[in-house]
């Protein structure tokens, strides 16, 4: 796939998709179906606790979140379509993931999405290009 900074800078990169989904990217120039991943999705493994409470004796359980699974380390000029939790969670420069969603207007299934985000703790204010916050994420993990 070809990638295009706003200054008009082009490059290949690989474009993969980690969801158990397929991903259409809704673009200017048109629509890309990514496929859904076949191997391990990487998850947060749970932690269940069981406490005394009910509900209607429902029981109530508390669970806590642990280590993210089956995530690949970081390729040169690879990005990798993830879930929102996995990419907020691990904050790692090449991982993406689907927002601007598009849905059908009737039953609201998605179609879609028009955007990919990329999670930096703190993002100024103003327009960047890709290249802008690959750079404000380095700068961020030396701090």
């Amino acid at each position: 796939m070809k990638m295009k900074s706003r200054r008009g800078k082009e490059r290949t990169i690989d474009l993969i998709n980690l969801t158990p989904h397929n991903v259409t990217l809704i673009g200017k120039e048109g629509t890309v179906r990514i496929e859904r991943y076949t191997g391990k999705v990487p998850r947060k493994s749970e932690q269940h606790v069981e406490t005394s409470a009910t509900i209607e004796g429902v029981p109530i359980i508390k669970i806590g979140l642990g280590a993210l699974q089956d995530l690949p380390e970081p390729k040169k000029d690879t990005f990798y379509i993830v879930s929102k939790m996995t990419a907020l969670y691990a904050n790692r420069k090449d991982l993406l993931y689907g927002t601007d969603i598009v849905r059908e207007p009737i039953t609201g299934v998605i179609k879609g999405c028009r955007t990919l985000a990329q999670h930096c703790s703190t993002i100024k204010l103003k327009r960047l290009d890709m290249c802008d916050i690959l750079r404000e994420c380095d700068y961020e993990r030396r701090i």
